[in-house]
C-alpha cells in the first residue's frame, strides 16, 4: 500500500529517477519471488504500473511492458494472469507519451505472443495423439498440474490486451510512411490470422475463447476497415466461423455459438457485403430444417446490413408458432425495412411483423420489439404493440403513463414521416403531450432518470417549430416574388435569425452529446451527430446568400453512412449547397428561397433517426469536487499572513479566494469519480479535464469609478464558454477514481471581484472529451485587492 501511494503521487518523480527504478525492480522481485498470495502480487504489479506511469519515461514504459507480458504468459496461476491482464491494458490506457510507438511495439509483442499460444497447443495435441493409451493416462493426469491448465486464461488475457490496444487506435492507421507500415500492416494481419483460428475452440468449455476471439476482432476489423476488401481475407474470415458453426450438433449448441460469434458476423456483415451474403447463403443452406438457428444467425446479419437480409426474406421460410423465432423474425423483418410505411396487403413485412406478435405473450419481449421499432423507425409497428399490448397490460400507474408517452411519441414521428409539412401542427400536438408525460415522470420519480428523455424531446420540439417558422417565412418570400426582400426589413431580419438559432441548437446538441454519450451505446452517439449535422446543414442553407454564409462551419461528421438520413444530408450537401453559388439567377432570393422548402420538405419526410439511449432511465453518477487554494504560489512573506483566508460569498454561496494583482494564481481540484460513473462508461477514459470561464463580477468598493467593460479590457481577459473554449487542465486519473488537478490562472492587474466558473471533464482513449457532472458548482471568486501587495 506504501509503494502504491508513493506511486501516486507525482512531485517525486523529476529528481528520484535512480531510486523509481529502484523501486520497480524492487515490485517486480517481490511479486515474483517474495509475494506469499497471489493478492500480494497483484498489489505488487499494480504499484509497479503506477511507478512506470508516473516516471512517464518512454524505454521504461516498453520495458516493463515486456516483462508484464511475459509474466502473463509464463504464469501458471490465473488470478496473476488477469492481474497481468489489467496492468497491460491500464498502462496501454494511462500512458500520455508518445503513444503510436508504444502501440506498434505492443502490437508486435502481442501478435508473437498470441502466435506461440496457439503453435504450443497445436504441439501438446500432436504429442498427446501420439502416445500410447497409458501414456496419455499419465499425461491427463500431469495436466492437472502444468501450465498448459491455464492456456484459455492466458489466450483470452492476450486477446483483451489486444482489443483494447485496437480502440484506443493502434494499428495500420497510426502508422507513419515507410518500414514502419510494413511492419504495422504485418503484426495487424497476424494478430487477426492467429485470433480468426481460435474461432474453432467451439467446445463447450472453450466457448469464452470464441467470444473473447469474436470481441477482439471486431474491435481489430472496426479499427482497420479496409481488411476486408481483399476477397481473400473475407474467404478466411468466413470459413473459420463457418467451421465454428458446423461444430454444433443441436440447436442449443449451435445458439451458443452464434451468440459468442454475433459481434464479428455483425462486423463483417456491415463493413463487406460479400460477407453478409455469404453468412445468409451458409444459414439458408445448413440451417433450412432448423427454423430457430437459422432465424437467429440471421437476425445478426440483419443489425449489420439489413438490405442483404431484405432481398432474402422469402427464402427464411414461412410463419412459426413458436415464440423464439418469431421475435427472431420480428428484429429481423424490423432491421431490414427501416421505416417503410405499413401496407394493408397480408404480404407487407410489417403487417407479417403485426401477425407473429400474435405468438408472443411476454410483456418484456413485446417492449424490446418496440425498442427496435424506434431505433429502425418503424413507428407504426411500435404504435401498434404499445397501443393493442402494452397499455392495456399495465398493472402501474407509471408504466401506463410511460407507454403512453411512447405510443404517443411514435404517432407524432408517424404522422411526420407520412405528411411531411402537412403534419408539422399535428405532430407538433402529439410531441407536447409526450414531453407533458415525461415531465410528470420525472416529478414522480425524483432522481433525474429522464433527463436524456425530456432533452431530446426538447430539442426535437424546437427543431420543428424552427423549422415550420422557416417555411412559413420563405413561403411568404416565395409567394411575394422577393418583392419584400430588403436589408432591414421584418423578413431579412427573421431570416438571418434563423440561421444562428440552427446554430445554437447545434451547440445544445453537442453540449447533450458531451454529457450522454459516454455513458450510451455508439448508436446513440451516432443518432446525435446525426441531428448536429442535420441542423448545421439547415442553418447553412438559411445563411446562404448573406454575410454569415463565409463563416459557416464544416460539417459535422457522422459514424453511419448507409442511415437513409445521413445519406440525404450527404445528398444535399454535395449536390445542392455546394452548387448553389455557381446556378446564381437573376431572382436569387426566390429560387434560394424554393430550394429550401423543398429541402425542408425531404428532411421532414425522412425517418428521424432515434437513439437507443432513450430507453434507458438512468442517471449519470455525479462527481465529488473540491476546490481550494494554492499556499504555494503565494510568497512565503504574503502566505504567512493571518488576513487572507478562506471566506464565504453571502450571495452566490461560492468561496472568497484573495489573490494579488500582477500574480499567478493556481486553485486546485481534489475529488473522487463514483465507481459506477466509471463502470458505466461506455468508452474507457484515462484523463481528468476542466474548462474554465472568467469574467468580471463588480468593483471592491461602491466610490470606484472604474467601468465593467473598461476593467475587463484592460486586463486582457480571455473568457472561455466551457468545452469550446479550450482546456485548461488536465491531470491522470488515479486509481480508485481519484484526481489532484491544478488550475492555473493568468496574472490579474484591475482590483475586483472575478467569477470563476469550472467544468469538470474527461478525455477517453480515442482522444474524444465529455462532460463529467458534479454534486456542487464548480465557482469561486477571486478577490483581487492592491492593498498591501508587494
Amino acid at each position: 500500500r506504501v509503494c502504491k501511494e508513493l506511486a501516486m503521487t507525482s512531485d517525486a518523480t523529476t529528481n528520484n529517477q535512480a531510486a523509481l527504478a529502484q523501486l520497480r525492480e524492487s515490485l517486480f522481485g517481490f511479486a515474483s519471488y517474495v509475494a506469499h498470495s497471489d493478492k500480494e502480487a497483484a498489489a505488487a504489479y499494480e504499484a509497479l504500473v503506477n511507478t512506470s506511469l508516473i516516471e512517464n519515461d518512454e524505454s521504461c514504459i516498453q520495458f516493463e511492458f515486456q516483462r508484464l507480458l511475459q509474466t502473463l504468459v509464463e504464469s501458471k496461476s490465473p488470478c496473476i494472469i488477469n492481474s497481468t491482464c489489467l496492468c497491460i491494458e491500464e498502462m496501454i490506457l494511462k500512458y500520455k507519451g508518445n503513444k503510436n510507438k508504444l502501440h506498434r511495439f505492443a502490437l508486435r509483442l502481442l501478435a508473437k505472443k498470441l502466435d506461440a499460444e496457439i503453435n504450443s497447443a497445436k504441439d501438446t495435441r500432436n504429442n498427446l495423439s501420439n502416445t500410447s493409451t497409458t501414456d496419455a493416462e499419465n499425461v491427463a493426469k500431469r495436466q492437472k498440474r502444468s501450465p498448459d491448465n491455464c492456456k484459455p486464461f492466458r489466450l483470452i488475457a492476450i486477446m483483451k490486451a489486444a482489443g483494447v490496444l485496437f480502440s484506443t487506435g493502434g494499428g495500420l492507421r497510426n502508422a507513419s510512411e515507410g518500414d514502419v507500415v510494413f511492419e504495422a500492416e504485418a503484426a495487424t494481419k497476424q494478430m487477426i490470422q492467429n485470433t480468426t483460428i481460435l474461432l474453432q475452440c467451439s467446445a463447450d468449455d472453450q466457448l469464452d475463447i470464441v467470444q473473447s476471439a469474436s470481441e477482439c476482432l471486431a474491435l481489430v476489423l472496426s479499427n482497420e476497415t479496409s481488411y476486408l476488401i481483399e476477397k481473400s481475407n473475407v474467404k478466411h474470415i468466413f470459413t473459420h466461423v463457418r467451421q465454428s458453426l458446423l461444430s454444433s450438433s443441436n440447436d442449443k449448441a449451435s445458439s451458443a455459438i452464434i451468440d459468442a460469434l454475433k459481434p464479428l458476423i455483425v462486423i463483417c456483415s456491415r463493413q463487406s457485403r460479400t460477407c453478409a451474403v455469404s453468412f445468409l447463403s451458409f444459414a439458408i443452406k445448413t440451417y433450412s430444417a432448423r427454423e430457430r438457428v437459422l432465424w437467429k444467425l440471421a437476425t445478426c446479419v440483419s443489425i449489420g446490413n439489413p438490405f442483404a437480409v431484405l432481398t432474402r426474406l422469402s427464402n427464411l421460410g414461412e410463419s412459426s408458432s413458436d415464440e423464439d423465432i418469431a421475435t427472431c423474425k420480428i428484429r429481423t423483418i424490423l432491421s431490414s425495412t427501416c421505416g417503410k410505411a405499413v401496407d394493408a396487403s397480408p404480404s407487407d413485412p410489417l403487417q407479417r411483423c403485426l401477425a407473429l406478435t400474435e405468438s408472443i405473450s411476454d410483456m418484456w419481449i413485446l417492449f424490446k420489439l418496440v425498442r427496435v421499432a424506434f431505433q429502425t423507425s418503424n413507428y407504426s409497428f411500435a404504435r401498434a404493440i404499445l397501443e393493442k399490448r402494452l397499455v392495456r397490460g399495465c398493472s402501474r400507474q407509471q408504466s401506463f403513463m410511460y407507454f403512453n408517452a411512447l405510443s404517443t411519441l411514435a404517432h407524432g414521428e408517424e404522422v411526420l414521416a407520412v405528411k411531411g409539412a402537412k403534419g408539422i401542427a399535428e405532430s407538433l400536438e402529439l410531441l407536447s403531450s409526450c414531453n407533458s408525460l415525461l415531465t410528470s415522470l420525472a416529478a414522480l420519480e425524483q432522481n433525474d432518470k429522464f433527463g436524456f428523455q425530456l432533452e431530446f424531446i426538447r430539442l426535437r420540439l424546437d427543431t420543428l417549430n424552427l423549422i415550420a417558422i422557416t417555411r412559413s417565412l420563405y413561403a411568404e418570400i416565395l409567394m411575394t416574388e422577393g418583392t419584400l426582400s430588403g436589408k432591414n426589413n421584418r423578413s431579412t431580419l427573421f431570416r438571418k435569425n434563423i440561421g444562428k438559432s440552427f446554430g445554437l441548437l447545434v451547440s445544445r446538441l453537442k453540449k447533450m452529446y458531451r454529457l450522454w454519450g459516454l455513458h450510451r451505446c455508439q448508436q446513440t452517439r451516432s443518432t446525435l451527430r446525426t441531428l448536429q449535422a442535420m441542423c448545421q446543414l439547415l442553418s447553412e442553407f438559411t445563411k446562404y446568400g448573406t454575410k454569415e454564409a463565409k463563416n459557416s462551419s464544416t460539417p459535422t461528421s457522422t459514424s453511419a453512412p448507409t442511415q437513409s438520413m445521413n445519406m440525404i444530408l450527404s445528398k444535399l450537401r454535395t449536390d445542392v449547397l455546394e452548387r448553389m453559388p455557381k446556378l446564381k439567377q437573376k431572382d436569387d432570393s426566390v429560387s434560394h428561397a424554393s430550394g429550401l422548402l423543398l429541402v425542408l420538405d425531404a428532411i421532414l419526410k425522412c425517418p428521424c433517426p432515434f437513439p437507443s439511449g432513450f430507453f434507458q432511465m438512468k442517471p449519470i453518477p455525479r462527481a465529488i469536487v473540491n476546490i481550494s487554494a494554492d499556499p504555494n504560489i503565494l510568497p512565503k512573506t504574503i502566505s504567512q499572513n493571518d488576513d487572507h483566508d478562506v471566506t464565504v460569498d453571502a450571495k452566490s454561496g461560492a468561496e472568497v479566494i484573495d489573490v494579488f494583482p500582477g500574480l499567478v494564481t493556481k486553485v486546485i481540484l481534489s475529488g473522487v469519480l463514483p465507481e459506477k460513473f466509471i463502470q458505466t462508461a461506455d468508452v474507457a477514459f484515462s484523463e481528468i479535464i476542466a474548462w474554465t470561464t472568467l469574467q468580471y463580477e463588480g468593483q471592491l468598493y461602491e466610490e470606484d469609478d472604474a467601468v465593467d467593460s473598461d476593467v475587463g479590457g484592460s486586463n486582457g481577459l480571455t473568457l472561455r464558454d466551457g468545452p469550446d473554449g479550450g482546456e485548461t487542465a488536465g491531470c491522470t486519473l488515479l486509481p480508485a477514481g481519484k484526481f489532484i488537478m491544478p488550475v492555473t490562472f493568468e496574472p490579474l492587474l484591475q482590483e475586483g471581484y472575478y467569477k470563476v466558473i469550472i467544468e469538470l471533464g474527461c478525455r477517453d482513449v480515442r482522444g474524444g472529451e465529455w462532460k463529467v457532472p458534479t454534486s456542487s458548482p464548480l465557482e469561486v471568486i477571486f478577490r483581487v485587492d492592491d492593498e498591501g501587495s508587494i
